[in-house]
């Protein structure tokens, strides 16, 4: 991965903290971001730092694992994942 990659995975690490501990991100983090991914600009900084995320493990080769357990929609209880 490049510094520019993991820079961005980063920032966008820092943006989801900060919200999970729902305080406002640093307004210069999220101006990274969308200085680094002028396509994605208009997104909110959720979607934003979870799609750079995304993108820098494809654009790595990285795999991410994919969960092994997930909530059903219709029953909002948490089943086995689908094979």
């Amino acid at each position: 991965m490049n510094s520019q990659t993991l820079d961005a995975i980063e920032t966008a690490r820092r943006i989801l903290a900060a919200l999970a501990d729902k305080r406002n991100p640093d307004r210069a983090d999220i101006d990274k971001l969308r200085w680094l991914a002028p396509p994605l600009a208009h997104m909110l900084p959720e979607e934003l730092a979870t799609e750079v995320i995304q993108l820098a493990a494809m654009i790595s080769g990285a795999h991410l694992d994919p969960p092994k357990r997930w909530l059903d929609p219709r029953t909002r209880k948490a089943t086995q994942a689908p094979p």
